[in-house]
């Protein structure tokens, strides 16, 4: 109960500043008619919240800056990867079978099944 009283101030930092960014995401989403950005606004958000949680938190402070490096990596590349795939490729996204054929309107044709003969 103690960490969770000591981490207040950073979560309501991270809540507001969540709420921000995601009102700002909302508005670019609203003006381009593409919700790829939220994608982005959410691993930011993740990231940069558990960086800082994780250089606030009592400890050996070497492991800290390790693991806050780690997560910032993590996220940046993940970033850099939703940008250049879903925001800045002219593909369609084919989120639900990538080797669906696309008829005439550009949509798949997509069938779902499930088979429980071969679970892996």
């Amino acid at each position: 109960m103690s960490l969770l009283i000591s981490s207040t101030p950073l979560l309501l930092q991270g809540l507001f500043g969540s709420f921000l960014l995601f009102i700002f995401l909302w508005l670019i989403q609203y003006l381009r008619k593409d919700a790829g950005w939220v994608d982005v606004g959410w691993t930011a958000g993740v990231g940069f919240l558990a960086a800082a949680a994780v250089t606030q938190a009592e400890g050996w402070q070497p492991r800290h800056c390790l693991v806050s490096t780690l997560i910032l990596i993590w996220a940046t590349r993940l970033i850099i990867y939703i940008i250049k795939d879903r925001l800045c490729s002219n593909e369609k996204m084919l989120a639900i079978n990538p080797c669906a054929p696309i008829s005439e309107n550009g949509l798949t044709s997509a069938s779902f099944s499930f088979s429980l003969s071969n679970p892996f």
